[in-house]
C-alpha cells in the first residue's frame, strides 16, 4: 500500500535518484563561506596567511579534483552516464570548488582573479556535463587552467606543456573515475575503452619527466637528487612501452572482442611514474631549504641573478641584478625592487613562510616563479630589515660562490671581529704622527660599530690623541659606521674643515657605493686587490651575479675567514684611462668600478 506521506523528493531519494546538483553545491558553498568566515579572523596580519601545509594539501586537492570533474565530462561518451556518474562528478566539482574557494581564502599564492574563475569553471562543469557541445571545451579550458595554475609559464612552450600536463592528469584520472563510477556489469567494458586515453596521458607524462631530467639534471648541482639519473632511463623506458602499445591498439582496433591494448601491464606502474614525472614537471627549489639561494632567471638572452637571504622563515632579503623588477609572493601583490642606502639598486623584502613557498617576479612585461623553501621555523634568523641588511647579502653571496650555503649564523654588522680590531689599532697607530692631537670618529647604532669606536677611543688614548666629534676642527675623521651611515658621513668629510687632513674608512666599506665619489680615502686591508685571489673572486661574481660590485665581507666570505697578510694603507681613487686597468676596481664587477685601490704603505705593525 502506497505511502501516503511519500513526497516526491522521498521517492527519488528511496530510488537511488541522487539530489539535483544544485542543491548539493549550494550547501557545499554555503559551508565553504562559514568556513572562510571563521578562518578570516585568524589570519596572519602581515600577508603572509594561512599554514602553508593547509595551503599546500588544498592546492593538491583541488588540481586532482578540477582535473578528474573535468575528465569525467571529457570522457562521458565513453559510457551512458547513470546516477553515479553524476554522483562523482558532482562531489568532484563541488571539491575542486571549495577547495580553490579555502585556498585562496587562507591566503594561498595562487593568484586570486585566476582562483575564483577557475573554481567558477569547476562547477559550470555540473549545469554543461550533459551538452557535449558546451560541455567538452569547457572541460579542456578547465584543465588547462588547471595546469597554468599548478604551473605558471612565462613562455608559449611553458604555457603548452602546463596545459598538456593538465589535459594528461584529466584523461587519467578521470579515466579511473568514470570505470569506478560505472556500475559493476559495463566496467570491464568502460575500462577497455578508457584504457586508451589513460594510456595516452601515462605516455605522455612519463615522456616529460624524461624530458625535463635530461634537461635539468645537470643543473641540479650537488643538492640535485642522486635518483635523477637513472629515474631518467626508467620514465623514458615506459614512454617507449606505453607508445607501442598505443600504436598496438590502434592496429588491432577493429577487433571489438580483444582488448585495444596489450601494454596495458605497464598502466599500473606508469600510474607511479606520472606521480614522480608531474613532481619533476614542477620548478623545485634550486637550493638547500633554509639557506641562502642564488638563481638565474630566464630573459632570453642575458640572465638575471637574483638571491634570496637567508631563505628562512621571516622577513628576507631579496636582491636582484637589474633595474625595473618587482616581486612578491603573490603575482598580484608585487613590490620594486628599489635602492638601499650605501648598497646598488634591486633590493626588496618579504616574509617567507615555514617550508615551501613561490617567488613570483616581474620584469620587462615577463614573469617568473621561483621556488623556496624555508625550511622550519627552529630558530631565528638574521635580522635584515635594517641598514646593514645589503652587507649581511653580500657576505651570503661570497659563501654561495665559493660552493657553502649553511644558514649565516650572524651578519658581518653584528659583531667586530679580531681581525677588524687589529686593523683598526694599525689605522690609529698611523694617524698618530700625522693627527695633530685629536681624532674624528663617526659610528652607527649597530654592534660592531659600537666595538669599534669603543677599540678606536682606547688606541687613541694610548697615542695620546684625543677623540672629538665630527665636523669640530681640522682632524682626520674616522668612519666605522656600517655601509648605509658611511655614504653620509663621507660625504660630510670631504666637504667639512677637516678634509684636507684626510678621511679614513673601517676595512669593511671598501664597496663602490659607499665609495662614490672615491677621493682618496684611507685604510687597513690586509689583502691586495690587485692578487690572484681577490681576481679569482671578482670573476667569479662577475660569472654569477654580472654587475654586482665586489665587497670586502663578500670576499672575506668567499675567501672562508680574514687573509693571513700583514695590514697595508691603501687609497681609493677614481681614475680614468683608456682601455683596462690590471687592478680589482676597475670592471663593472670590481671592488671599485672605475677606479683603483692602490697600497701606499708597507706592513703596519
Amino acid at each position: 500500500m502506497p505511502d501516503p506521506t511519500a513526497t516526491p523528493r522521498h521517492a527519488e531519494r528511496r530510488r537511488g535518484v541522487p539530489p539535483p546538483p544544485g542543491r548539493l553545491a549550494g550547501a557545499a558553498l554555503a559551508g565553504v563561506a562559514v568556513t572562510l568566515l571563521a578562518s578570516t579572523p585568524a589570519r596572519a596580519e602581515d600577508g603572509t596567511g594561512g599554514a602553508p601545509a593547509a595551503t599546500a594539501f588544498l592546492g593538491l586537492l583541488a588540481l586532482a579534483a578540477t582535473t578528474t570533474a573535468a575528465g569525467l565530462v571529457l570522457l562521458r561518451p565513453l559510457d551512458t552516464p547513470g546516477a553515479r556518474v553524476a554522483r562523482w562528478l558532482t562531489a568532484t566539482a563541488v571539491t575542486a570548488t571549495a577547495a580553490h574557494l579555502l585556498r585562496l581564502g587562507l591566503g594561498g599564492d595562487a593568484p586570486a582573479a585566476a582562483t575564483l574563475a577557475l573554481a567558477a569553471a569547476s562547477l559550470a562543469l555540473l549545469r554543461y556535463a550533459g551538452r557535449p557541445a558546451v560541455g567538452v571545451p569547457l572541460a579542456l579550458m578547465v584543465t588547462a587552467g588547471a595546469g597554468l595554475l599548478a604551473l605558471p609559464a612565462q613562455t608559449v612552450a611553458g604555457t603548452l606543456a602546463a596545459a598538456g600536463h593538465g589535459v594528461a592528469a584529466a584523461l587519467l584520472l578521470g579515466g579511473i573515475a568514470t570505470v569506478l563510477s560505472t556500475d559493476a556489469s559495463r566496467r570491464w567494458r568502460v575500462a577497455r575503452r578508457s584504457a586508451p586515453w589513460a594510456l595516452a596521458a601515462v605516455t605522455a607524462e612519463a615522456a616529460a619527466g624524461a624530458v625535463r631530467l635530461g634537461r635539468d639534471h645537470a643543473a641540479l648541482g650537488l643538492a640535485g637528487p642522486s635518483w635523477g639519473g637513472p629515474m631518467r632511463w626508467i620514465c623514458l623506458a615506459i614512454a617507449l612501452a606505453g607508445a607501442g602499445g598505443l600504436v598496438t591498439g590502434l592496429r588491432r582496433r577493429w577487433r571489438p572482442d580483444r582488448t585495444l591494448l596489450p601494454g596495458q601491464v605497464i598502466v599500473l606502474p606508469a600510474v607511479v611514474i606520472v606521480v614522480v614525472a608531474t613532481a619533476v614537471a614542477l620548478p623545485a627549489s634550486p637550493g638547500q631549504p633554509g639557506a641562502p639561494l642564488l638563481v638565474t632567471l630566464d630573459t632570453g638572452g642575458r640572465g638575471i641573478p637574483l638571491v634570496v637571504v637567508p631563505q628562512r622563515p621571516g622577513w628576507n632579503l631579496v636582491h636582484v641584478g637589474a633595474e625595473g623588477i618587482s616581486v612578491g609572493l603573490r603575482a598580484d601583490r608585487l613590490s620594486p625592487a628599489g635602492r638601499r642606502p650605501g648598497a646598488a639598486s634591486g633590493w626588496s623584502l618579504v616574509h617567507l613562510p615555514p617550508g615551501p613557498s613561490r617567488l613570483h617576479v616581474a620584469y620587462g612585461g615577463r614573469a617568473a616563479v621561483v621556488r623556496l623553501d624555508a625550511g622550519q621555523a627552529d630558530g631565528a634568523g638574521p635580522d635584515l630589515r635594517g641598514p646593514d641588511g645589503p652587507e649581511c647579502v653580500s657576505a651570503a653571496l661570497g659563501a654561495l660562490l665559493r660552493g657553502s650555503s649553511p644558514p649565516p649564523p650572524r651578519c658581518p654588522a653584528e659583531a667586530l671581529t679580531p681581525s677588524d680590531r687589529e686593523d683598526l689599532d694599525a689605522t690609529v697607530a698611523f694617524l698618530a704622527p700625522r693627527a695633530e692631537g685629536a681624532v674624528s670618529v663617526v659610528g652607527d647604532s649597530s654592534a660592531r660599530s659600537v666595538a669599534a669606536v669603543a677599540t678606536v677611543t682606547a688606541a687613541a688614548q694610548r697615542a695620546g690623541l684625543r677623540v672629538v666629534p665630527a665636523g669640530t676642527g681640522r682632524h682626520p675623521t674616522l668612519v666605522v659606521t656600517g655601509w648605509a651611515a658611511a655614504e653620509a658621513a663621507i660625504r660630510d668629510a670631504t666637504r667639512g674643515p677637516s678634509a684636507a687632513l684626510g678621511t679614513y674608512l673601517a676595512p669593511w666599506l671598501l664597496t663602490a657605493e659607499v665609495l662614490r665619489p672615491a677621493t682618496g680615502q684611507m685604510l687597513v686591508l690586509r689583502f691586495d686587490p690587485r692578487e690572484e685571489g681577490a681576481s679569482r673572486y671578482i670573476t667569479e661574481l662577475a660569472r654569477r651575479f654580472p654587475g654586482e660590485p665586489a665587497t670586502v665581507s663578500g670576499y672575506l666570505a668567499w675567501h672562508g675567514g680574514p687573509p693571513a697578510g700583514p695590514p697595508r694603507m691603501y687609497a681609493a681613487a677614481a681614475v680614468s684611462l683608456p682601455g683596462p686597468v690590471a687592478h680589482g676596481g676597475h670592471s663593472r664587477s670590481g671592488f671599485l668600478p672605475g677606479g683603483t685601490v692602490t697600497a701606499v704603505t708597507g706592513p703596519l705593525n
